[in-house]
């Protein structure tokens, strides 16, 4: 595979959250580009993740499709887990999954909603960062 990026992530392991679309998508191949054997995560759609999966390995990626939860913390570690077992510890961390987002005003919102915001734009940062950078501090990356 020919890599046309300014720089080389040869040997390096991302988990990009929320890749099976959108920016996520394009950082995930972004990353496989320069090297990078990718972990793509999603969450809800299974038949987008697969699409987005295939158009990563027809373009000779290295990397895996993973289902995970990235609000819950025994999901984190597992998906993590899974992540180290399938490609190696992780070395890059791009943090993109975001729930949907629907446009109405505040006064219509429940606590839920903002409860899942909450999870995964604070909860959600956290717990994968402190999943993967044990191993980044231990590397210096």
């Amino acid at each position: 595979m020919d890599n046309d990026m300014p720089f080389s992530l040869d040997g390096r392991v991302a988990l990009v959250t929320g890749s099976s679309t959108g920016l996520g998508k394009a950082v995930a191949f972004g990353l496989a580009r320069s090297g990078a054997r990718v972990a793509l995560n999603y969450y809800n759609n299974e038949e987008r993740a697969a699409e987005t999966f295939g158009e990563f390995q027809a373009e000779g990626f290295e990397g895996v499709m993973l289902r995970g939860d990235v609000s819950d913390e025994s999901a984190v570690n597992a998906l993590c887990g899974e992540v180290v077992e399938k490609l190696g510890e992780i070395d890059i961390l791009v943090v993109n999954a975001t729930p949907d987002q629907p446009q109405m005003p505040i006064e219509e919102f429940t606590w839920e909603h903002f409860q899942t915001m909450i999870d995964f734009f604070i909860k959600s940062p956290y717990l994968l960062t402190r999943a993967v950078l044990p191993h980044m501090k231990e590397n210096r990356w």
